[in-house]
């Protein structure tokens, strides 16, 4: 804090600044685009997550998953500068059984993950780095978790783990036909 602030009032004019950014994404063109790709912003995210108070933490949550339905190519973003692996940590803190603010934010993210096609990407990347903790998550009861882990082996999103498609001449009418990968469709 400086000039004698209150680490409340810090933490009030941070969300307040996520909130003015979220309502400035994708109105603006190119200044939001460019505001978006500003390596500072996500490391500041990051930097949130992991020391952040916990409702600054919160805010970080809803600001990544609002942006993400806005704006889904910053997936990439949130792989890259690292924002699922504090997520899943907090959720894990007390087994998932903790009702709060921060939990339902991201709990609320990992179903729009496991819904939204535009977010595939990010679904591909938690069934293959996060497998243990949507394992733990799934193992507490927590839907989307489970939801994630099912669609998984359904065959939806794991190409690595899944025999080797036919030929198309061999391969049944009803087979999928096309699929895509993540990079692709981001």
């Amino acid at each position: 804090p400086q000039g004698g602030e209150a680490p409340a009032v810090l933490v009030a004019r941070i969300e307040a600044v996520l909130h003015v950014l979220l309502s400035c994404v994708g109105r603006h063109g190119y200044r939001s685009q460019r505001t978006l790709q500003n390596d500072g912003l996500w490391h500041a995210m990051h930097a949130l997550l992991r020391r952040g108070p916990r409702s600054l933490r919160g805010a970080v949550v809803r600001f990544v998953r609002l942006l993400l339905m806005e704006q889904p190519q910053c997936a990439t973003c949130v792989v890259s500068h690292q924002l699922l692996p504090p997520m899943l940590e907090m959720l894990l803190e007390r087994g998932g059984a903790c009702d709060n603010l921060v939990n339902s934010a991201t709990l609320q993210l990992l179903s729009d993950i496991g819904e939204a096609e535009a977010l595939s990407f990010l679904r591909v990347h938690l069934l293959r780095r996060h497998r243990p903790q949507l394992r733990q998550l799934s193992a507490a009861h927590l839907a989307p978790a489970r939801r994630l882990l099912v669609s998984e082996d359904d065959g939806l999103d794991d190409d690595e783990n899944q025999p080797p498609t036919p030929s198309p001449s061999k391969a049944s009418p009803y087979a999928k036909i096309g699929r895509a990968s993540c990079r692709e469709r981001v």
